[in-house]
């Protein structure tokens, strides 16, 4: 979304400029984010005035300072918050807690595509000084430490105003050192909280694993203080529409199982020859709505009946957890069809996450599909469609893609 501002002050007079970045609200001023259990607030760091320096600046040029710096990081580090040969001001914060911070416009532009369209757009400012009154001057600071030296520092203070700055800014690797920390210190009595700004700052994976830790520990999460404050009430709406959480199956008859068994085939056609050596076949796969997964079909030898030994695997792609596996094995006759192989449990299956289908098999060379679909819709006897999506899965699959491969069928009931 295209936003403009103006800079004013310097020599340059006001100038305009124009740049391209996410519609965010203003990050909550001073949120204290309750990560650490017993830690007292970190102090706040040293300001200065809109017409002062930062806490660290260095004023003076120091002679041949080049020469005391051995790797380029060093060199640029040392520019960092220092008015040596700095081409632009920033005045960061509002009223008293302005800050004036220095920095240079080739590093900025080198760095984020934001600072390079202010600088070298089509629009670009000729002002020496450009107020930001709706960052904090220590998640700038964060920023412009990245940018400089590629060090983080971040802290419980400090790291939702750091990413909505990053995100701001567009500078990605450091919103992702926020969400790593942030979900590195993510628990119970801060889950609600949490979950609200994983929603301002739209990042789904950690709303997800907020979700997930309030699902395990719902009376915990609701009961501290902050959950009323961190408008945890309203995100109870959005549990209660959530899939219930997972259960443990029991060992009963297939046909107990709600729904009916249904099977989707992704591919259009069969060829010969596919090999094996231990490596996986593995396929990515994600569902519009829950269904749980009993078995897949697979392919047989092209030598006529033979016996295959094989293990199979369901995970959930983005964690690397494993749902549900067996090893176990197969006969088959020769022919192109494909054969079942089952799960001892049903494996659950819920809609929008990705999950990997994995097959090892153990036997000669078989059957595989080609021409393979992107996309498969199930319609069951009542009228319920089901539609599986297919995406290849990185690394070494044993060839399987999207295309062509083996697991041409997924078993599942709806």
């Amino acid at each position: 979304m295209a936003t403009a501002g103006t800079g004013t002050g310097g020599g340059g007079g006001p100038g305009v400029w124009h740049q391209t970045t996410l519609s965010l609200r203003p990050a909550p001023r001073r949120l204290r984010l309750w990560l650490l259990p017993g830690r007292q607030p970190l102090p706040p760091a040293a300001h200065g005035n809109a017409h002062g320096n930062a806490h660290g600046l260095h004023r003076e040029p120091v002679y041949n300072w080049q020469a005391t710096k051995s790797s380029l990081k060093e060199r640029f580090a040392f520019l960092f918050n220092n008015e040596l040969l700095s081409d632009v001001r920033f005045i960061v914060g509002k009223g008293r807690q302005a800050q004036r911070i220095p920095a240079h416009k080739f590093v900025l532009a080198a760095g984020s595509a934001v600072f390079d369209a202010m600088f070298n757009g089509g629009m670009a400012t000729t002002s020496a000084e450009i107020e930001l009154p709706d960052v904090e001057p220590a998640a700038f600071l964060a920023l412009l430490r990245f940018l400089y030296s590629d060090e983080v520092h971040i802290g419980p203070e400090t790291v939702m105003t750091t990413l909505y700055t990053a995100k701001k800014y567009a500078v990605p690797a450091l919103e992702s050192h926020c969400v790593e920390f942030l979900t590195k210190h993510l628990r119970a009595d801060n889950a609600f909280m949490l979950l609200t700004q994983a929603r301002l700052f739209d990042e789904p994976q950690l709303a997800s694993l907020c979700l997930d830790t309030i699902d395990k520990r719902l009376e915990m999460a609701c009961a501290v203080w902050d959950f009323v404050r961190s408008g945890g009430g309203k995100s109870v709406f959005t549990l209660y529409s959530k899939p219930k959480p997972r259960v443990e199956y029991i060992d009963r008859p297939r046909c107990c199982l709600r729904g009916e068994e249904c099977s989707i085939n992704r591919f259009q056609q069969v060829e010969s020859r596919w090999g094996y050596s231990g490596t996986s076949d593995r396929i990515r796969f994600n569902v519009n709505r829950r269904i749980s997964v009993v078995g897949f079909g697979l392919y047989g030898s092209i030598h006529g009946p033979t016996d295959y030994q094989v293990n199979i695997q369901i995970m959930e792609s983005d964690k690397r957890i494993t749902l549900g596996q067996n090893d176990t094995g197969f006969s088959c006759d020769g022919t192109a069809t494909t054969f079942r192989v089952m799960f001892k449990e049903p494996v659950e299956i819920l809609p929008n996450i990705s999950y990997t289908a994995c097959a090892t098999l153990k036997g000669p060379d078989s059957h595989y599909g080609t021409k393979g679909l992107k996309k498969v819709t199930q319609e069951s006897v009542t009228g319920t469609k089901t539609t599986f999506f297919f995406f290849s899965s990185p690394g070494n699959n044993n060839g399987t893609s999207v295309e062509d491969g083996q697991i041409p069928e997924i078993i599942y009931y709806s």
